[in-house]
């Protein structure tokens, strides 16, 4: 039931691939490498679950696809032995904004609640 529940990352475009080529020339990284320490997958990582009671939150919990896992594996490595390859934001988002845009491009959410607070407003 939980892996029907994992969709399309929403942090990947559709170009990602051809960003993450661009960014690993940029930093002169061995393109081969980099993908193989990659994962391919459009899908999202994984799922995070927070379990809230009464306004508090009472569990949290995380469900890693285990492709995810097996790309981890496969790659020989760990990653903090790993060249850096950077994340890229998507194109209109400034990072030093008053308040944050906490819509995606995509309406893969039907539904998420956002806490009250003066970014809030539309």
């Amino acid at each position: 039931m939980v892996k029907g529940l994992v969709a399309p990352s929403l942090a990947r475009s559709p170009q990602w691939p051809l960003a993450f080529e661009a960014a690993v020339a940029r930093e002169a990284l061995d393109l081969a490498l980099c993908w193989q320490q990659t994962d391919k997958d459009d899908a999202s990582e994984g799922l995070y679950l927070k379990v809230e009671a009464q306004g508090q939150v009472v569990a949290r919990y995380k469900w890693v696809r285990p492709s995810f896992v097996q790309t981890i594996l496969d790659s020989g490595s760990h990653h903090s032995v790993r060249p850096i390859v950077p994340n890229g934001l998507r194109a209109g988002v400034d990072l030093f904004a008053s308040c944050v845009d906490k819509h995606w491009p995509l309406p893969a959410l039907m539904h998420v609640p956002s806490s009250s607070g003066i970014c809030d407003a539309e």
